[in-house]
């Protein structure tokens, strides 16, 4: 799992934090979508990786 984070991060995927617009979020997820897309991670490993990548508001 620790090989597929490194990996994960060397994407520099943006964090949420829960305080942007709507429009943002929808933006954020697009492209968090986008990124599991060109890897191929399940639906398991793409929940998983995503909730790393919440901060303040968004982690609640």
């Amino acid at each position: 799992m620790d090989v597929v984070i490194a990996r994960f991060q060397r994407m520099n995927p943006p964090v949420f934090n829960g305080d942007e617009s709507s429009e943002d979020a929808d933006s954020w997820l697009r492209n968090i979508i986008g990124l599991f897309d060109r890897v191929q991670y399940d639906d398991d490993l793409r929940l998983n990786l995503a909730t790393l990548l919440l901060r303040k508001a968004a982690e609640r």
